[in-house]
């Protein structure tokens, strides 16, 4: 499972954790994200994203080849204000289908009484694993007809866009199940943009590569 996978340090989430953990205060107070649970999105994004830019990701079912290894696949970093933003949006519990929001992946699931850290892990593993059942073109462009897909995997694509680096989830039980949003930054899904750009790993990186992601732009 590229959750667990030893190519990724720690210390650039605590780094990251620690610049920020003032701004946790700011968070909505109905929150039920915790230091160690926004660890746990941080780290489970830059896994699944160096496993993709690595090359060890299959484009659709069983049988189909892998997607190439990536040029330019950023390292993400975790974000207050987008946090506050997506748990003012699981806070109403009732999410809009289809996603209109560029930017941004739901789950519903169905329980209320799921860990907080199990509900987590079983979105992000969702929206990841969409690519194993519906493939996206081998020009790695994000078409019309590919988001009007059926089972189309726009939340794949927004988790691998390649200059997405920010993310912050919130998560909400209400009634008989557990909503669960995350926000991302810069947007990804961007109609006739590419996901990543093919080719050497790290090849288009402006300093050090790490487990095969580019570093995380500064503000």
């Amino acid at each position: 499972s590229p959750t667990t996978r030893k190519t990724t340090t720690t210390s650039t989430t605590r780094k990251t954790t620690e610049q920020t953990g003032v701004a946790a205060t700011t968070a909505a107070s109905s929150s039920e994200m915790t230091d160690t649970l926004r660890d746990l999105v941080l780290k489970t994004h830059n896994d699944y994203r160096s496993f993709l830019s690595e090359g060890s990701v299959r484009n659709g079912k069983v049988g189909k080849p892998n997607l190439p290894t990536a040029t330019n696949m950023l390292r993400m970093k975790y974000d207050f204000s987008l946090e506050k933003k997506a748990q003012a949006f699981a806070d109403k519990c009732a999410l809009a289908f289809p996603w209109v929001n560029a930017g941004e992946n739901t789950y519903v699931l169905q329980s209320k009484s799921i860990p907080v850290s199990d509900a987590l892990r079983k979105s992000m593993e969702e929206w990841w694993e969409e690519i194993y059942s519906t493939s996206v073109g081998k020009n790695l462009r994000y078409t019309s007809r590919l988001q009007a897909k059926r089972n189309a995997p726009t939340r794949f694509t927004q988790m691998a866009w390649a200059n997405t680096y920010k993310v912050g989830c919130g998560i909400k039980r209400c009634s008989s199940k557990t909503f669960v949003v995350c926000r991302y930054d810069p947007p990804g899904n961007i109609v006739d943009k590419k996901i990543y750009e093919p080719g050497y790993v790290c090849a288009a990186c402006s300093g050090q590569c790490l487990a095969s992601l580019c570093p995380t732009p500064e503000d």
